[in-house]
């Protein structure tokens, strides 16, 4: 009898399939439509430099990665052979509307539950994809705009523009539309991303276009970036945002200078924090030193000179040159807190710098961090001064 019943369901479900398929002459819409409840499935062609599993996920370039919520996955080893192949949609449909658009890349694997509508055309499948991400909502907008990301070029960057201006859209919708702009193939998206930038009535999306711009190595993107941290007449929080877009693993000479240039036209403490923060991120000979400069320059804010001091070590400055910034340090506060980065870094010169900290004059507080930092140390010099430290 259950042999029976699940014989009658294949039928079924193959008569459906066969009038999708006498469809083929519609458009994708309405083949999909036509099922009323269930689940479709069809293939186009994925941009060159997408691969996946074919079922749990899959990546983008090399910094892009998607998994299915639930669906354990890991980036270690074997585990992770990327597959080349097509982008394959496996679409949702209640009552004729879709409610799901789940993407997967890599080798084709075919849903025994879905109709499968075989091979549709990239450009159906874009505009298709486009027109559910500015009609539906929540996550079948973001799965529609996920797709999207996946198609190769050229794919209208436009679209998605308008999806991320939609005020009456949830954030997370016009969030996703401004990142998939980001990654979209041949870099179609950026010219609308440095428009985004641009509006001025609409702090947020602007803040959002200006973070994806940094996550882009298109020189469209770096340029933009630093027209803007240079540009005054642009609120300081915009530039802020540009600063902290620029202050990554993408960064270049002339993205270090950018920053390390505009912090005399600053004056809010966040903002010149971010420019701070960036350039240290960055990193190089020519930042440290300016750290140092600027730690040492009584002519500074104070916040500056604090905040000049503590990032030398994410700059890459050495045992000798954290010394040189606890030496500098503007406050007793600032001192203590080198403590702490002394103790990190670890080298003879921070080691040798700790023990004369502890056996000095300072304030009691900052001594006490001293001796509470040496006592990770287990070397000998630490110990002998340790003890000494002990003895009345």
């Amino acid at each position: 009898m259950r042999r029976a019943a699940i014989g009658l369901g294949a039928v079924a479900l193959g008569m459906v399939a066969a009038g999708v398929v006498r469809a083929q002459g519609a458009t994708l819409e309405r083949r999909l439509a036509a099922i009323g409840d269930g689940r479709a499935e069809f293939s186009t062609a994925a941009r060159a430099d997408a691969c996946g599993d074919g079922r749990t996920w899959y990546r983008i370039g090399g910094d892009t990665w998607a998994a299915r919520a639930g669906d354990g996955w890991t980036t270690d080893g074997s585990a992770i052979a990327c597959a080349v192949g097509p982008l394959r949609l496996r679409v949702t449909v209640l009552a004729g509307e879709v409610l799901r658009a789940e993407a997967f890349v890599g080798p084709l694997q075919r849903d025994s539950t879905a109709i499968d509508l075989g091979r549709v055309a990239g450009p159906e499948v874009a505009e298709w994809l486009l027109r559910l991400a500015r009609g539906a909502t929540g996550r079948t907008a973001r799965e529609a705009i996920a797709g999207v990301a996946l198609l190769p070029a050229p794919v209208p960057g436009a679209e998605l523009a308008a999806v991320a201006r939609d005020e009456d859209r949830a954030r997370d919708t016009r969030r996703a539309a401004v990142a998939a702009l980001a990654r979209l193939e041949g870099g179609e998206g950026i010219a609308a991303l440095i428009a985004l930038g641009a509006i001025g009535d609409d702090g947020w999306l602007a803040h959002e276009a200006i973070r994806a711009l940094g996550r882009s190595s298109d020189p469209r993107a770096r340029r933009e970036l630093r027209a803007i941290l240079a540009d005054r007449r642009r609120p300081e929080s915009a530039r802020a945002s540009a600063a902290v877009a620029l202050g990554n693993d993408l960064a270049s000479g002339d993205d270090a200078r950018a920053l390390r240039a505009a912090l005399p036209g600053l004056e809010g403490v966040g903002a010149r924090d971010s420019i701070l923060a960036a350039a240290a991120s960055v990193g190089g000979r020519e930042t440290r030193a300016w750290l140092l400069t600027l730690a040492r320059d009584e002519a500074q804010p104070l916040t500056v000179r604090r905040r000049a001091t503590l990032l030398g070590e994410r700059a890459g400055a050495s045992g000798a040159e954290l010394v040189a910034l606890y030496d500098a340090a503007p406050d007793t506060e600032t001192r203590g807190s080198m403590i702490g980065v002394l103790a990190r870094d670890g080298s003879r010169a921070a080691r040798e710098k700790l023990v004369a900290i502890a056996k000095s004059t300072e304030a009691p507080v900052t001594r006490r961090r001293a001796i509470s930092a040496l006592e990770r140390f287990d070397g000998a010099d630490v110990r002998e001064a340790l003890a000494g430290l002990a003895r009345p």
